[in-house]
């Protein structure tokens, strides 16, 4: 996952702005939300923001983490997060909400243990896929257990919203 130089994290970059609307649509109010690869811890705290119970923020970069818990303090819902280092795998819980705003190669990579944490009938929300990787990465994803819910583009990125069956 990205080092948090480098990290998508402040709402400005396309991807994470098309994470974010798909975030407000799929209604976390209630909700808990797992956030792979947080960088910031942007989209975790937004979820927190829009009402889910709990959010968690994972990412494998310490320095990312570092940045993610600077930033939980900034804000009241922030206590509603949680944040883990590891993989997807170190996380044994389910959750209705999944999302990844990661470039392909690095979901890919991840790709087992994070669509394991999305619960029957649950979502993922994928975002930072380039345009050109966009039906490449649906034709990896989709399957009889995966369907498209929804889809996003801004500039030269996509954002999917895959539904695990039930």
């Amino acid at each position: 996952m990205p080092s948090s130089r480098t990290a998508f994290g402040t709402g400005g970059h396309e991807s994470t702005r098309l994470a974010l609307l798909c975030l407000e649509e799929e209604r976390p109010e209630g909700l808990d939300v797992l956030d792979v690869g947080t960088g910031s811890g942007v989209l975790a705290l937004a979820a927190a923001a829009l009402g889910a119970r709990r959010a968690v923020g994972l990412d494998t970069d310490a320095e990312a983490l570092f940045v993610a818990r600077r930033n939980l303090r900034l804000h009241a819902f922030g206590t509603r997060v949680s944040l883990l280092a590891g993989p997807a795998e170190a996380v044994a819980a389910l959750f209705p909400l999944v999302l990844a705003n990661l470039l392909p190669e690095e979901f890919l990579a991840a790709r087992r243990g994070v669509m394991a944490r999305v619960a029957p009938g649950g979502r993922l929300v994928l975002s930072g896929l380039p345009l050109e990787s966009e039906e490449e990465m649906l034709e990896r994803l989709r399957s009889r257990r995966w369907s498209l819910a929804g889809r996003r583009a801004e500039g030269q990125w996509a954002c999917i919203c895959l539904e695990r069956a039930s």
